[in-house]
């Protein structure tokens, strides 16, 4: 079972991916989370400006903000 983006936003977000564990009780599963929502974009949009220091540091910084958010 594969969960991120707006699988990982919140509380009511985590609480459906134990709902859907639940259906799936007794089965063997393996679980993969992703990037949190927003990150993976972030991500990607670094790599857009791969040569641009002061950039890449920009989105760093957003992808910090965004991860102490939520924690």
């Amino acid at each position: 079972m594969k969960f991120g983006g707006s699988c990982l936003v919140n509380k009511e977000a985590l609480s459906k991916i134990l709902n859907i564990t639940n259906i799936y009780q007794g089965v063997k599963k393996i679980y993969v989370a992703s990037a949190l929502k927003g990150i993976a974009d972030l991500l990607l949009k670094s790599a857009d400006f791969i040569e641009d220091n002061n950039e890449i540091d920009k989105i760093i910084a957003l992808i910090e903000k965004n991860i102490k958010k939520d924690l």
